[in-house]
């Protein structure tokens, strides 16, 4: 920056002594240029753009094999395409109206893989309840996921909002168009680590 300064400045000496641009309106631009990233910067952190944690208060239920040997079926109607499972029905844990009150209550990070036992085919589910103040309405509305294994599906009150198939990596989900600004909301994350397995532990959940 100070050699841009440096060089407004001198280019002004150089035309003022011909006659040319005056020495103030070139110190004026070498300024404005050196002072344009201080203005961006403290512009963008004054404005509306809000961050809030979502690691609390989610609901969750794992279907399969468990523990104990037993078998738990999946709820709704999946279908295995390639390395994807397909949620073709909306009477699972996907909609909006599912019951979740026994579902187990927790925070994320979650690794339901490591409580065991961990099969490749085990999915999970997390579903959250929350809300968004009305006065937020004309806002846009983003969820981001840190990470997720694996196959992340995400539906936001029934309707599938976006999702991700590997779980080493962040990303971001859109919300707004499907937010009920006022009233409440039904977060839903199916993953399963199907054909994601590897020579180490992969782990499996948010």
């Amino acid at each position: 920056m100070f050699s841009t300064m440096k060089t407004f400045f001198m280019m002004g000496y150089r035309r003022l002594k011909r006659g040319g641009v005056p020495l103030w309106f070139c110190v004026g631009i070498g300024l404005a240029i050196w002072l344009l990233p201080v203005i961006a910067k403290a512009t963008l952190s004054e404005g509306n753009r809000t961050r809030e944690s979502f690691n609390a208060n989610w609901r969750f239920d794992r279907f399969g094999p468990m523990p104990d040997g037993s078998m738990r079926s999946e709820p709704g109607t999946v279908d295995q395409d390639g390395k994807n499972a397909v949620i073709t029905a909306s009477d699972g844990p996907c909609a909006a109206a599912f019951d979740d009150s026994a579902w187990r209550r927790l925070d994320v990070p979650h690794d339901w893989g490591i409580e065991g036992p961990f099969r490749p085919e085990l999915p999970g589910w997390y579903r959250k309840h929350f809300t968004v103040p009305a006065e937020d309405n004309g806002k846009r509305i983003f969820l981001d996921f840190d990470g997720a294994m694996a196959n992340a599906q995400v539906w936001l009150n029934g309707e599938l909002v976006g999702g991700w198939p590997y779980g080493y990596q962040a990303f971001r989900v859109e919300l707004t168009d499907k937010i009920k600004f006022g009233g409440a909301n039904v977060i839903a994350v199916r993953l399963d680590t199907a054909h994601w397995g590897s020579r180490w532990y992969p782990g499996a959940g948010l």
